[in-house]
């Protein structure tokens, strides 16, 4: 009987499939790594393993339903990954510990997928369809902003331009129209009346 405990480790990528070479192997502990992938089926090949412990890692995908033939193990912890789908046939499995995973259910025969209710589906839906709103409709008002801001700037300079336009051109009138005539010919006589001065 041969034990494999590696966890607490940060051994990444995937469970490796050479662990079967390692004969008569009754555990295997690799929890709390950064593990992902799928498990191995090869893992099935283990016949004497009781104890399969692969929490707390990153592994996704469907737990094989070859290890159903692993009559010998008691007792399987594959918390914490993301794992889903249907489980294999076996009392170790039927009472492993799964929480923590995407979606099984225990039911009067052990875990199955979770069917999401469909009030679930409806308002997952809702929130895609609002996100997608989003993504469409904040970068179009994004541009529009700077946009309407820039034609109403130019448009004030304009209005500003037109008004100094016709100030200016009422600018003559008005101060022709202001003028008290008889108090301008007063001053033309008495500019006439002035002496000028001889040589």
């Amino acid at each position: 009987m041969f034990l494999l405990n590696l966890s607490n480790n940060n051994f990444s990528q995937k469970v490796p499939k050479e662990i079967v070479r390692i004969t008569h192997l009754s555990l295997v502990d690799l929890i709390h790594n950064l593990l992902d992938g799928e498990i191995p089926a090869q893992l099935a090949s283990l016949l004497d393993l009781s104890n399969l412990n692969l929490s707390h890692n990153g592994l996704y995908g469907r737990i094989p339903q070859e290890l159903e033939s692993l009559t010998s193990l008691q007792d399987a912890v594959l918390s914490y990954n993301d794992l889903e789908g249907p489980i294999p046939n076996n009392k170790a499995f039927n009472d492993a510990s799964l929480e923590g995973n995407k979606g099984f259910c225990r039911n009067v025969t052990g875990f199955q997928p979770c069917r999401r209710p469909s009030s679930w589906v409806k308002k997952h839906s809702m929130a895609k369809g609002c996100k997608l709103i989003l993504i469409t409709v904040l970068p179009i008002m994004g541009a529009l902003v700077p946009l309407c801001a820039f034609t109403g700037a130019l448009l004030m300079c304009g209005q500003r331009r037109r008004v100094r336009d016709v100030e200016r051109r009422h600018d003559g009138l008005l101060s022709i129209s202001t003028l008290d005539g008889k108090a301008l010919y007063g001053n033309i006589l008495n500019v006439g009346s002035i002496p000028i001065p001889t040589c």
